[in-house]
């Protein structure tokens, strides 16, 4: 990774180039061949409801031109709302559930958010339709219902070249719904045990001439859900517009809003600060550990305008505007447990942020032809800005939050005593930070003949921190982020693949309980080596993959190696490396059978440290396996069973492996049957979760209680 000099640098050079960049394209488009591939219709802003084979389906990475999953150089996976709407999944720990390469680290149905780890690493960034920026990790705080969008992709790669500054886990990409080419309503209806009912609908709408069209989604639900008693209510809708302005020109707005409650949430168990307690036994995932006033509250708002223009044939440019608002209500019990029988202090955490996303991108893609070779082109930038604020006591930055000890109780007899809290209400909004980035990039995938491709693409970033509440956190940088791969198609439906890829992250922050609270650490660097296969056979897509993973290790250690323990320091311990393999197999396996199945072997290790070297990284299991088959009944039309199998590995809590953290193995089972009544599609499902109610806890510092046996049920009916 190469650094680069930040003088000069302003946002009105980054636009400049991109906007000289769709000024100049014309020009390149009239020197391309006739017998270039056509342009694919993943620009289109009006679709048909048409169901393409797993490996045809777009990567939705534009940084890779229009890329089949079969085709991009690096591990996507993709679920789409049909077979999650079919699965009953309605959240982004549920999409986990059914990835082999990723680890979910907290319970939806709890406290809201969602937080999970790819290849070992932390998601701290999301995409909107292949673009950064529009919601950032609101995306994930928030975690907005995922009924509001067309598929949802899992990109494990450490590229910076998809996303900027980014986890070295990978990503995810939010596809959003665009309007159908012919009129259509969807309306599903649910329950969720104990006496948790929801309603959602799907509409769309296009003109006779297919030139202007609508697509409105909505979705409400209220009651108690399974874990922890929690009560839960939540407001969800997405309006996706497509105008065909021309024969060449194309408009997109997607507007998105979700509000959600959970009262009864906790913020995680606390295990403690002594080695001597270990990791508590797991406790039975319905028991309330906390009373009502206990509150969890989220809200994201977005707006997202996209032009494309086709420039001749075979090249596509688009420029894309987007802004956002997430905002997190926390006023909610954090138990740190103090003794091995169960007992733990409530302690009372209330601090509300928001977050404010701008961002503007723009991007040409395009094939061209020079001599014998055929390269698919991409190149553009980005401007974006991150602005976050607390609500704080008395404006006070360094008082970002308010803990209290309220009382406490037990974990295992579920009893508590917890006075109501009287402490201070927050009234006034103060800006903590200011992250800025600007970048731009180009990549160029050269098919050489013979089933050879070669890929070389670099994106340069300029990232600038303030940081009001600790003047030692502001710093700015500038990098180039490079990536380079060979591809082989030894056949149409084969594709093997080595890439080298750089990823940039931005430096943690130290935890208010550190000697060096609110600091923020340089940036984070990731390499990472992949070799990968992948496969389609009919309907069946087959991926597997070996890689290597090393980036700075950084947490706040404390005394006897206790992570995030008051008086910790937070630095970098040396690399953190992970290496592992991967396997996934999705689609059609026979006529009557559907499946999904993963499995990941991971050996995550410190490394170039005297104190930490050789230990494991805290909270990363070795082993991640998925298994979930759909079969359909021959002699019973429209009647298909479904069932999965989820296994998670142990893993340590502490830095030197002292406190273990068992694994788990989950067993859902499902059915649904599809009918016609008087000419209208229903579709009726039903399912259980965790079916033989095993008790266990998320991997995470703060461990979150798993959910215990839950009965989903819904109809579905189309027009």
């Amino acid at each position: 990774m190469k650094k680069i000099s930040p003088r000069g640098l302003r946002s009105s050079v980054g636009a400049a180039a991109v906007l000289a960049a769709l000024v100049v394209t014309p020009a390149i488009a009239q020197g391309s061949s006739s017998d270039v591939e056509e342009r694919s219709n993943v620009d289109e802003i009006i679709v048909s409801a048409t169901r393409s084979t797993p490996g045809a389906i777009s990567a939705g990475v534009d940084v890779l031109g229009n890329k089949s999953i079969l085709d991009t150089p690096m591990a996507v996976q993709v679920y789409t709302a049909e077979t999650l709407q079919n699965l009953q999944v309605r959240s982004l720990d549920g999409i986990v559930a059914l990835q082999g390469g990723a680890s979910t680290r907290t319970n939806d149905a709890a406290a809201g958010g969602a937080f999970f780890q790819v290849r070992g690493f932390d998601i701290t960034r999301t995409l909107m339709d292949g673009q950064p920026g529009a919601g950032g990790i609101g995306t994930l705080r928030t975690n907005v219902p995922i009924e509001l969008f067309d598929n949802i992709q899992i990109i494990s790669s450490a590229s910076s070249l998809v996303s900027g500054f980014a986890s070295p886990g990978g990503t995810i990409n939010f596809i959003a719904k665009q309007p159908l080419s012919e009129p259509a309503a969807d309306f599903t209806v649910g329950y969720t045990g104990p006496s948790l009912f929801f309603g959602h609908a799907d509409l769309s709408i296009v003109n006779a001439d297919q030139t202007v069209g609508a697509r409105f989604n909505i979705l409400g639900e209220s009651g108690e859900q399974e874990t922890a008693s929690t009560r839960n209510r939540r407001l969800a809708a997405a309006l996706n517009l497509g105008f065909k302005l021309t024969d060449t020109t194309r408009l997109r707005v997607d507007g998105l809003y979700s509000r959600r409650i959970i009262n009864g949430a906790i913020q995680g168990l606390q295990v403690g600060y002594n080695t001597a307690l270990g990791a508590p036994e797991p406790i039975d995932g319905s028991t309330s550990l906390a009373p009502r006033d206990s509150r969890y509250g989220s809200e994201i708002k977005s707006l997202s305008v996209t032009l494309i223009q086709d420039i001749g044939e075979n090249w596509v440019a688009k420029i894309n505007g987007s802004i956002a608002r997430a905002r997190l209500e926390q006023a909610a019990d954090f138990p740190r447990l103090t003794s091995i029988t169960g007992d733990y202090q409530s302690r009372y955490r209330y601090f509300n942020t928001d977050d404010d996303t701008r961002s503007v991108a723009a991007l040409v893609k395009g094939k061209l032809r020079t001599g014998p070779f055929v390269h698919d082109i991409s190149f553009g930038g980005a401007i974006e800005r991150y602005d976050q604020y607390y609500d704080t006591v008395n404006n006070d930055i360094n008082a970002n939050y308010f803990t209290v000890t309220r009382g406490g109780g037990n974990i295992y007899t579920g009893e508590y005593v917890v006075a109501p809290y009287t402490g201070p209400r927050f009234n006034t909004s103060t800006k903590t930070s200011v992250t800025r980035q600007n970048s731009l990039f180009i990549s160029d995938i050269v098919s050489l003949g013979h089933g050879f491709e070669l890929l070389g693409a670099a994106r340069a970033i300029w990232l600038k921190y303030d940081n009001y509440a600790n003047a030692t956190g502001n710093f700015s940088t500038s990098v180039v982020s490079p990536t380079y791969g060979l591809i082989y198609k030894p056949a149409r439906n084969v594709s093997t693949y080595f890439t080298y890829s750089d990823a940039v992250n931005r430096g943690d922050q130290a935890p208010l309980q550190a000697t060096n609270a609110r600091e923020i650490l340089p940036p984070k660097t990731a390499t990472q080596y992949e070799l990968g296969v992948k496969a389609e056979f009919g309907r069946l897509l087959l991926t597997g993959a070996l890689f290597q993973i090393a980036q700075e290790y950084s947490f706040c250690i404390g005394a006897s190696g206790i992570v995030d323990a008051p008086g910790c320091t937070s630095a970098y311990y040396g690399k953190q490396q992970h290496r592992g393999l991967e396997f996934a197999v999705s689609g059609q396996a026979t006529r009557n059978t559907k499946v999904i199945a993963g499995f990941q072997y991971l050996d995550p290790v410190i490394k170039n440290d005297p104190i930490y070297g050789g230990y494991r990284p805290v909270t990363i299991p070795r082993y991640n396996a998925k298994l979930f088959v759909e079969q359909s009944i021959p002699f019973f039309e429209g009647m298909h069973v479904n069932g999965g199998v989820q296994y998670s590995s142990g893993s340590f809590l502490d830095a030197f492996n002292q406190i273990k953290l068992e694994g788990y193995t989950l067993v859902d089972l499902g059915a649904r049957y599809e009918f016609e009544l008087n000419g209208t599609r229903l579709n009726l499902r039903v399912k259980a979760e965790n079916l033989f109610d095993k008790k266990f806890f998320y991997p995470r510092q703060t461990l979150e209680v798993g959910a215990p046996r839950v009965i989903r049920a819904s109809l579905g009916v189309a027009f």
